[in-house]
């Protein structure tokens, strides 16, 4: 399994839109910072994450959380975002997406039947 650098697995996420919206959170959050100016007029972003073993599967998931903290002129508003998505882990602690082989992938055979050739 690759090497996969954090910023990639966390472009992984929720299909890929995860970052997308932490993208979209931060800004918004720098946005009520400049617009609400004054000392105690702070912005907050966390991005939570919770790895678990899938019991059922070699994968692991993740569990993702992001909070985002906007300051506004009487006060603050909070936004919650949250998902989860399962994932491929290595014995090196690499984690992605995708298998590191074909082999990893289940698949089964059942309910599957032949073509029948008529002629």
């Amino acid at each position: 399994m690759n090497d996969n650098p954090f910023h990639t697995m966390l472009s992984q996420l929720d299909a890929g839109t995860s970052a997308a919206k932490n993208d979209a959170a931060l800004k918004d959050v720098i946005a009520g910072i400049c617009r609400n100016p004054g000392k105690d007029k702070k912005g907050k972003l966390t991005i939570e994450l919770t790895f678990t073993k899938n019991p059922t599967s070699d994968r692991i998931d993740v569990e993702h959380k992001t909070t985002s903290v906007k300051p506004t002129m009487r006060g603050k508003t909070t936004e919650i975002d949250s998902g989860s998505t399962a994932m491929y882990a290595g014995n090196n602690g690499a984690i992605d997406i995708s298998p590191e082989s074909q082999e990893e992938i289940p698949f089964t055979t059942n309910n599957v039947e032949p073509i029948k050739n008529e002629q």
